[in-house]
């Protein structure tokens, strides 16, 4: 569950706690305030009907004074009296006011009492007439609760609604800075160290932004600090192994081809003699020496990359159209390729995607012309071939392996390759992100495999 829907149903709760907690106790105060009031009427009631009989001795009709007795209840909100006369008949009633607004029927089966009865104790001229009884009824009571409950709910429901939406805008402030730092570091984890965050907003996420810039500066140094190592460890990995092959080539091959000179006129010797064993040994040796031969070739072939050329990605591909013209005389290349170096692994990688593209083109769309245009941007190598070939058909290559292959460099890279058809040819687009150190240039991607040395 997100942060924001733990905050807000955290509030959630609270309120409803707070609604809960505040119905029930507005259902104790309802239920003392009837009480009250109900005992307050029935004292009320009896006090004034005691007092209505008190002269007693200067009543003349004492059965008209108390059916007059009972009628000055009339329209009472809490109190019936009635009549009831030595048999226990009810003789006269009171009428009790009824509410404007009625409550509802649940709330008044929760909150009614049982009615208090009273009995006055009247003097003795008026006992041979009746007696005065007194009930209550809370349904006035109840209707002034149910007012009092709703205008609590009203007030109560606005104050939740704005407390929440008031919150929920905070909210939205609030989380706007996690967003960004969460989208920041997944590219910091992508391997961009360029995100930067906005040191605005409330002291904790000024204090948030600082830390994190600070981490992405530091990252962005140590990312520096290794491609340069990893420069220099390449360019001397490469210093060691021209080094040693030049030293198989220029001290080892000679010493071997002295030693099959050598052999070779042992072997005549022997054999002008007759001397069948030492032409035996001599032959021994001259195999030996085609065996270490082949041997020295193969690890010269290792140390020295097929690929790598010596004036770069633009001699390697100068050599690659010329081979291409002997073979294609009829097409026209125009090559616009910088003199720079790139460094072994984009270079490689560009030369792959060259000759691919230039060999899918003349298989397969007999193209009059193709173009191969480089060109470093502040952020990138960007590279396109151009063919007025075939067009869309050269796409079905897609099926094989040469433009997945092709992508695949370019992705392990950290760029990207397109290839599109048009009603005239074929466009090869390849996008690679460098960062230019010294007079090499280094992909982004090479910072997985230097990360270790700034540790």
């Amino acid at each position: 569950m997100s942060l924001r829907l733990q905050l807000v149903g955290t509030i959630l709760l609270v309120l409803f706690g707070t609604l809960f907690l505040g119905a029930f106790l507005t259902y104790r105060h309802a239920l003392n305030k009837i009480d009250t009031e109900m005992k307050a009427s029935i004292a009320v009631g009896t006090r004034i009907a005691k007092n209505a009989v008190d002269d007693a001795d200067e009543v003349l009709n004492p059965h008209r004074r108390l059916r007059l007795l009972v009628a000055d209840f009339d329209g009472d909100r809490h109190l019936q009296a009635s009549l009831v006369n030595t048999k226990g008949i009810v003789v006269a009633v009171s009428t009790i006011e009824s509410p404007e607004e009625g409550a509802p029927e649940w709330l008044f089966k929760l909150l009614n009492p049982p009615p208090i009865v009273s009995v006055v104790q009247l003097p003795s001229v008026f006992s041979n007439y009746g007696t005065i009884h007194f009930s209550t009824a809370a349904q006035n009571e109840i209707a002034e609760v149910w007012q009092d409950v709703k205008l609590f709910m009203i007030i109560l429901g606005i104050f939740c609604l704005s407390g929440l939406t008031g919150l929920l805008l905070i909210l939205d402030q609030a989380m706007k800075p996690l967003a960004w730092l969460t989208t920041a570091f997944q590219r910091i984890g992508a391997g961009d160290n360029e995100p930067r965050m906005p040191e605005t907003g409330s002291h904790e996420f000024v204090a948030l932004a600082k830390g994190f810039n600070q981490m992405a500066s530091q990252l962005a140094e140590m990312g520096e600090r290794n491609r340069s190592l990893l420069i220099q460890i390449e360019t001397v990995q490469e210093e060691e192994r021209a080094e040693l092959a030049r030293n198989l080539h220029d001290e080892v091959s000679p010493m071997l081809f002295c030693m099959g000179v050598d052999a070779k006129a042992i072997e005549r010797n022997a054999i002008r003699d007759k001397n069948l064993e030492t032409e035996g040994h001599a032959k021994a040796i001259l195999s030996a020496v085609t065996g270490m031969k082949g041997n020295i070739k193969t690890i010269l072939g290792e140390l020295r990359s097929a690929k790598s050329h010596a004036l770069g990605l633009h001699g390697a591909i100068e050599d690659l159209v010329e081979f291409w013209k002997l073979r294609h005389p009829a097409v026209t290349f125009i090559v616009q390729i910088p003199a720079e170096a790139f460094g072994p692994k984009i270079e490689d990688a560009l030369q792959s995607i060259i000759g691919e593209s230039v060999n899918n083109a003349l298989k397969h769309a007999r193209p009059d012309e193709i173009k191969i245009s480089l060109l470093q941007t502040p952020s990138a190598i960007e590279m396109t071939i151009t063919d007025n070939g075939g067009g869309m058909r050269t796409l079905s290559q897609e099926r094989g392996f040469g433009i997945p292959g092709m992508r695949e460099r370019a992705i392990k890279l950290g760029g990207n390759l397109d290839v599109e058809g048009t009603n005239t040819g074929v466009v090869v687009t390849v996008k690679i992100p460098f960062i230019a150190t010294g007079s090499s240039i280094l992909s982004p991607s090479d910072n997985l495999h230097g990360k270790a040395l700034a540790l």
